[in-house]
C-alpha cells in the first residue's frame, strides 16, 4: 500500500486487515515509480485548512493508528 494524494481511497475506507505493508516516500519526493508501479492500493488521508501535506512520520502515524 501506499499513501498518495491523488490516487483511490481515503485511509478509513480501505480494508487493511490482513497481511498489509505501508511504503512511505520521502516528504518531498514520495514514492519512485517502481513503488507506485507495484502497489495495489493507494490511499490518502483528508485534510482541511490551509496545509498541503504532513510529514512522514505524522502520515505513518496516522494509517498505523
Amino acid at each position: 500500500m501506499k499513501m498518495q494524494k491523488e490516487k483511490s481511497g481515503l485511509h478509513f475506507e480501505v480494508d487493511l486487515t490482513g497481511n498489509v505493508a505501508i511504503a512511505i516516500g520521502t516528504e518531498h519526493y514520495g514514492l519512485t515509480a517502481k513503488w507506485m508501479d507495484g502497489a495495489e492500493l493507494r490511499v490518502s488521508i483528508p485534510m482541511l485548512g490551509l496545509a498541503d501535506s504532513l510529514s512522514v512520520s505524522a502520515a505513518a502515524t496516522i494509517l498505523v493508528y
